[in-house]
């Protein structure tokens, strides 16, 4: 249990004393406090005098050494162990682990081994980029494409200090740029070189004769003979969707496995029928088992061309794979898309703040130099106007026009672009920046797809996204935070789907979200046509959010208390004789900050992972439960007599809708309270709000 908390509590009633929420092999003692006030209970100084475990309660005690075991664990304590696994012990749940089933033979039969100890370092970020080079990128301009964002993140993404290979397959491998460290522009040509190395012209041999292994084999050589191990290397692997790689998966996974490689997967391009599912691919497991994340591009195309959304999307898909593979890339501000033939001009605005490096770059990004016009605004937050001409940098080879801001202004901007762009194609406008070294801001995003072998199993898993907001290492509270899933392909008119917003939420109520206040905000898929793919976005607003502050800095003089709304709730611990913090371990339902104070306003824009909606998700949907309810706290008003219940709502489909009817149910104890329908019926119960609502009701009880 966790002091203060209102879930997790150190305490609970078993029968007619008081328990400690704790799971041990040594039974401690009566605790020494009245029967009817737990608040000042305290372990007898002998109670766990010969325990063992659990390292979860106790891994303070260096004679605890195990994990509470079937023989061990305590079932009824109001343990966070208890709540989210079911009443399962530690050691069950890791023991159903795919991992610990296959060493259990292999552990009897093995000679205990002595440890070993490893001095792990920063390695050098490797990459190679491996690209497919066969008839399907010669149609339209997908190959143009291809060549296109190969140029952007080698050039004007990778850090400085990275190693990166340029290696394309088709039947056969071959060698376009060798391994090599990019360095800036500015002093070598070098990074214009590797980004300019794939062939201008596609090969003729067909999709199906493409090697996949081969290609990973002369990935591994060319790392090699550029004096670096293959192991934890990362392969950027471009291949088409349309053929399902079924034939190769074994030898891929295979050499991933034996080389130690990590495989960051771009399907591209994934070309369907309007209408119909995008076929199942073999590699996309094999990435997620490496490490590694999986990205998709639809095919766009207009007639013989290929849509500018197309090229901006693999852009970001390749600036996404190589972040996932560990590389400082330049962080995307603002992305926006303004379709051709609508408005001459093009408005908006962007915000840059202190987390970001003193320079920042403008960009749009074109189909045909002509799309722009010759007006291109800036307004700086003090009011100055750039519009100069001379200011623009033209990038034919990349088809962007931007403008360099040195020691741009803090605050928000505007600007306005003329659009000449035809109906069928559209401007992007993107505004990147690097991180600051001092005040970093960090944002992620990822799906349980990403952690966990669920699209493979035969029952179908709740699909769970994720987004992670820290600035300095401090969690971000009360941030905006928006996932757009863009379903791909087209419908069968033809037009494109339309994309479906996804608030993430810090709530803690444990279903999904565990804990509040620690800068992970989740939110459960809400049901998804399919089968299909989904892209991934994440768009964080932090012009109202607060940072959650440790409490080792509660004696900084320069931090601005708030009354935050989770202030009496994070501020667990007390102060002792000598003032200091009496910090509380970490954590129950709320990570226990004491004191927070303004984030600086800051906007960000992260690609995620591809999302795979299968048949079995569709299929299932009318069987969709509604969420668990599992921050319910009951307490007595002393005033009314009455039994006051708090809970937060869930909905039809777990946490999205409204679910048809509460029912709840008052037993004397919780072995009978866990039967189903059992028990004394509560009376009273609202009609259920929309999902993630707060809800109250008082009632009597009788027990």
């Amino acid at each position: 249990g966790y002091p203060g908390d209102q879930l997790y509590l150190p305490w609970y009633r078993e029968g007619p004393r008081w328990a400690a929420t704790v799971c041990t092999d040594a039974r401690a003692g009566p605790p020494a406090c009245h029967p009817d006030h737990a608040h000042h209970c305290t372990w007898p100084p002998e109670a766990h005098r010969n325990a063992t475990s659990s390292l979860l309660a106790l891994p303070h005690l260096l004679q605890v050494t195990k994990f509470c075991d079937v023989q061990t664990h305590n079932r009824e304590a109001p343990t966070k162990q208890n709540a989210l696994c079911d009443g399962r012990s530690a050691w069950e749940v890791m023991r159903e682990r795919q991992d610990f089933r296959e060493q259990r033979l292999a552990a009897k039969l093995a000679a205990p081994r002595a440890p070993q100890l490893y001095f792990i370092r920063q390695p050098t970020q490797r990459f190679v980029l491996l690209v497919e080079d066969t008839t399907v990128m010669n149609v339209q301009r997908r190959w143009e494409f291809v060549r296109k964002a190969v140029r952007r993140v080698v050039v004007y993404d990778l850090p400085n200090g990275a190693q990166v290979a340029v290696v394309v397959f088709n039947a056969e491998d071959k060698e376009a740029a060798p391994l090599s460290t990019v360095l800036e522009s500015t002093v070598s040509d070098l990074r214009e070189r590797v980004g300019s190395s794939l062939p201008r012209n596609p090969s003729n041999v067909r999709e199906s004769q493409a090697c996949v292994a081969c290609g990973i084999r002369r990935a591994v050589r060319v790392l090699e003979e550029g004096g670096a191990p293959p192991q934890a290397a990362n392969i950027v692997l471009v291949t088409s969707g349309g053929d399902g790689r079924e034939s190769e998966a074994e030898e891929v996974q295979r050499l991933v496995q034996r080389y130690g490689l990590r495989l960051l997967l771009v399907l591209y391009p994934l070309a369907e029928r309007p209408g119909l599912p995008a076929p199942p691919h073999a590699l996309v497991p094999i990435a997620r088992e490496s490490g590694g994340s999986v990205f998709t591009v639809m095919d766009e195309g207009v007639g013989n061309d290929s849509k500018v959304s197309m090229l901006v999307s693999l852009m970001e898909a390749l600036t996404a794979a190589v972040a996932a593979g560990g590389a400082t890339t330049p962080v995307l501000i603002h992305s926006s898309t303004y379709q051709g033939g609508i408005a001459s001009d093009s408005t908006g605005y962007f915000s840059l703040d202190d987390s970001l490096a003193a320079n920042a770059r403008f960009a749009v990004y074109y189909y045909d130099l002509n799309h722009v016009g010759n007006t291109i605004h800036l307004t700086a937050p003090s009011g100055a106007i750039f519009a100069s001409v001379n200011m623009q940098e033209e990038d034919g080879d990349v088809n962007m026009i931007f403008i360099n801001l040195h020691n741009a202004e803090r605050g928000i901007w505007k600007y306005k672009v003329e659009n000449r762009a035809d109906s069928h194609q559209a401007l992007h406008i993107q505004v990147t920046s690097l991180p600051s070294s001092s005040n970093d801001v960090s944002v992620r995003v990822w799906t349980n797809q990403d952690t966990e072998d669920v699209i493979t199993t035969d029952v179908i898993q709740p699909i769970i996204l994720y987004g992670e907001i820290k600035m300095g290492g401090a969690a971000v509270m009360d941030a905006a935070a928006m996932a757009t899933l863009q379903r791909l392909g087209t419908n069968a008119t033809g037009g494109t789907y339309p994309p479906v917003k996804v608030p993430l939420l810090d709530l803690g109520t444990g279903d999904p979200d565990i804990t509040r206040g620690d800068g992970v905000y989740t939110r459960y898929a809400p049901p998804l046509d399919g089968p299909a793919r989904y892209a991934l976005l994440l768009t964080v607003d932090a012009g109202k959010a607060v940072l959650a502050l440790a409490q080792t800095h509660v004696r900084d003089h320069d931090l601005r208390h708030h009354r935050h709304a989770y202030t009496k709730e994070l501020a667990f611990g007390g102060f002792e004789d000598d003032r200091s913090w009496a910090s509380p371990s970490c954590c129950g339902t709320v990570v226990p900050y004491a004191h927070t104070r303004e984030s600086p306003p800051f906007t960000r824009q992260v690609t995620g992972p591809t999302l795979d909606i299968l048949e079995g998700h569709v299929v299932s949907r009318d069987k969709i439960p509604p969420a668990k309810i599992m921050d319910l706290v009951a307490w007595v008003n002393h005033s009314s007599g009455r039994v006051v219940l708090d809970w937060t709502a869930v909905g039809e489909d777990r946490d999205w809708g409204r679910a048809h009817v509460y029912e709840g149910y008052v037993a004397p104890t919780k072995s009978q309270a866990a039967l189903k329908c059992t028990g004394e019926r509560i009376r009273g119960l609202p009609v259920p709000a929309p999902a993630t609502n707060k809800e109250r009701a008082a009632v009597a009880l009788t027990v």
